[in-house]
């Protein structure tokens, strides 16, 4: 019997294959970005969160907006008017996670960690990171800049960066 030939084969079949990490191999196209996105906004909060982080789900859970006001989804705390500091602060931990165990590809995960960060900025007036204004102004500016997401999270990211100038 011969032995199977892997020289002709592509590598990102073959990272797949032994689970290597091919995300540095993956280029996401801005559809696909759009797409993975506007699925994550719709995704239940609490269960997204818990499939990458239980102990920061457990937190999320005793957060309320208001009492009796559930935060459903990643949309519903990031469109809310008060949105609570500590649920911001959990889904920007959840970014991290996400972007460490690749659950998220590292764009969406990126645009999603600035979303919550101008969140507490422009809508509780509050700062949930050490950034200093330049790195966070870059941040937020690269984000925005991103052509697969929609008018409301642009106009979002200008808002936090009026607030930083």
């Amino acid at each position: 019997m011969t032995e199977p030939n892997v020289h002709g084969t592509d590598p990102l079949r073959l990272s797949r294959l032994w689970q290597c990490d091919s995300d540095a191999l993956v280029e996401w196209q801005p559809d696909e970005l759009a797409a993975i996105f506007k699925h994550l906004l719709a995704s239940p909060l609490v269960d997204e969160v818990a499939a990458v982080q239980p102990r920061l789900a457990e937190k999320l859970r005793l957060c309320e907006a208001v009492p009796g006001e559930r935060l459903d989804t990643f949309g519903d705390l990031l469109t809310h008017e008060q949105p609570p500091l500590d649920a911001l602060d959990v889904v920007k931990e959840f970014c991290k996670h996400a972007e460490d165990n690749e659950s998220l590809p590292p764009d969406v995960a990126f645009v999603l960690y600035a979303a919550v960060i101008s969140v507490a900025l422009v809508r509780r007036d509050e700062r949930i990171t050490s950034a200093d204004d330049r790195s966070l102004q870059t941040r937020i500016k690269w984000a925005g800049s991103r052509d697969w997401i929609d008018p409301d999270m642009k106009a979002l990211f200008e808002g936090a960066l009026a607030r930083l100038s």
